[in-house]
């Protein structure tokens, strides 16, 4: 299991028992994503508009998640990957022009 795995299942299991994140567990999830993700990703959670689906394809079981942000664009995330496809996250954290 890598590290961001480590963390985000820590993060899963602290949320399944409590129904919220505690301190540490937001304070390793900024150290592993950073504060500016951290705080956009928290954004569209608490967004009342926030729709987010995760979909499993019947035959592969393969997944991935589909993201709605606070703008309406829907965004699709494959569980591979520890990126999303809005230009904010391109703008912000792989430095390309959009």
């Amino acid at each position: 299991m890598t590290f961001l795995d480590q963390v985000l299942s820590d993060a899963s299991a602290v949320y399944a028992s409590t129904q919220s994140l505690d301190r540490a567990t937001l304070l390793r999830l900024s150290d592993a994503f950073g504060a500016q993700l951290l705080s956009s990703a928290l954004e569209i959670l608490d967004a009342p508009s926030a729709e987010i689906t995760r979909m499993v394809a019947g035959d592969t079981r393969r997944t991935v998640t589909s993201v709605r942000s606070t703008s309406g664009m829907c965004y699709v995330i494959f569980p591979s990957a520890n990126r999303c496809s809005c230009k904010s996250w391109l703008f912000r954290y792989a430095n390309l022009r959009v």
